[in-house]
């Protein structure tokens, strides 16, 4: 089920950028140095386990790691399109069931 960031600011091991959408809702993120995953899901109020689900398809490690100027997804609309993992995108399959895609 998708779920919708809301983004209580920048903190400690989560202070990377965000990008919204027309309606002031992130759609990705931008890791700093020091981000946590657990940090960055608590941020934006989302479950680590959907932040995994919805951006396994274009990350390479399927540990969770994060690395500076990765760029993570927070829109399931865009699972195909969006995020990357040290400047490289994955191709796996998108998790079933998800949104029609934009």
């Amino acid at each position: 089920k998708p779920e919708i960031p809301v983004d209580q600011g920048p903190r400690e091991m989560a202070m990377g950028t965000v990008e919204l959408n027309a309606d002031g809702v992130p759609v990705s993120y931008t890791v700093a140095a020091g981000d946590v995953p657990e940090i960055v899901s608590d941020r934006f109020c989302v479950h680590l386990a959907y932040l995994h689900a919805i951006n396994s398809v274009r990350r390479i490690s399927a540990a969770g790691n994060l690395h500076p100027g990765d760029v993570i997804n927070f829109d399931a609309a865009t699972i195909g399109s969006v995020g990357s993992e040290r400047g490289e995108v994955a191709n796996g399959p998108c998790p079933e069931p998800h949104p029609p895609q934009r």
